[in-house]
């Protein structure tokens, strides 16, 4: 038994680091599929979807082109709450050939054309009522149907706003204020969504480099025909990557943790067990202050509760492997 001990002695530093970067690897890969995804909040309503940007972005499409995006919309009031989106924006000839159609478990609940869904604002129903508390998974399939002739051929790129909220007639939360429709209340929210037609034969000259340079903001993420900066968030021009430093700064740590738990040994520092703290501190802050360069990951929220968690494995197993030292001799 003692060489048992001995030997788990002997290699604490080792165990140590193995457990940190364990948890820390795990709480910093743990739904790392979901990392960039898009959280929108239409009042009561939150809508999470994967990437970030326009809920759909396509250039050159052509007849028979199809698209499907899902959505996890949340009830976060105390009341049932319906489902809708509305469209507005400057719609073009685009807007009567390319068509909606919101799946609910696998059945579809209706098909419209966007300049349908534009005419009608408070008709495009998807969830009829949501429990408060309550998800439901929505798909979206964008369309363009196999008859669509040449005539669209080089037509403009179509760019407008989904509005996503819910029905003014849902009876309203104790706290609202004002309308609740999905046009009329403030809270409602407004996603980008671009579609590029296949362009004619290029002209030459002025027209060709006008194209080209169209294509290019495209590319870098200008949206044509959004008016307002903030109507479509992250639908404009330098849009900011989703942060990810909430788990390489994880590993940081972990990783500081295990040499400090070998600087530790070999000699005595005063006020030893404040250092890691202060480390964690420093890069507490220094994540927070990321947040102007990146747009925040809804794990970022979580990043001091890993520290903690990192923290507290570590002084746990380095008291107790000191306790159990000192026991011995």
């Amino acid at each position: 038994m003692y060489k048992i001990y001995s030997a788990f002695k002997s290699n604490y530093l080792i165990i140590t680091a193995f457990a940190s970067l364990v948890l820390g690897l795990s709480l910093a890969l743990f739904s790392s599929t979901s990392l960039h995804a898009e959280t929108k909040h239409a009042g009561v309503l939150s809508i999470n979807y994967a990437g970030s940007g326009p809920l759909f972005s396509a250039n050159n499409i052509s007849p028979g082109f199809s698209e499907n995006k899902s959505l996890t919309v949340t009830n976060n009031g105390a009341k049932p709450h319906s489902f809708s989106i509305a469209v507005k924006g400057s719609l073009g000839e685009l807007a009567d050939v390319i068509y909606l159609e919101p799946r609910v478990l696998g059945s579809a609940v209706w098909k419209r054309s966007i300049k349908e869904i534009a005419n009608y604002p408070e008709s495009n129903i998807i969830v009829g009522s949501i429990a408060p508390g309550g998800s439901v998974l929505v798909d979206i399939e964008a369309s363009m149907p196999e008859s669509v002739g040449n005539e669209y051929q080089g037509t403009s790129t179509l760019a407008f706003d989904f509005v996503m909220g819910n029905e003014s007639t849902d009876e309203k939360e104790d706290t609202d204020g004002g309308e609740t429709g999905i046009i009329d209340n403030e809270a409602a929210n407004t996603v980008a969504g671009v579609f590029q037609r296949q362009e004619a034969p290029v002209a030459d000259g002025d027209e060709a480099e006008a194209i080209d340079q169209q294509s290019q903001n495209m590319e870098q993420g200008e949206v044509a025909g959004v008016k307002s900066e903030g109507e479509a968030q992250g639908a404009k021009n330098n849009t900011k990557s989703v942060c990810f430093w909430w788990w390489l700064l994880s590993i940081v740590l972990a990783m500081f943790l295990v040499l400090w738990a070998y600087i530790n040994k070999k000699s005595a520092i005063i006020f030893g067990w404040f250092w890691p703290v202060f480390a964690a501190v420093i890069l507490y802050f220094l994540h927070w202050g990321l947040h102007d360069f990146y747009q925040p990951s809804k794990y970022c929220d979580y990043f001091i509760l890993i520290e903690v968690a990192l923290l507290a494995l570590y002084y746990i197993i380095t008291s107790y492997i000191k306790e159990e030292s000192e026991e011995k001799e």
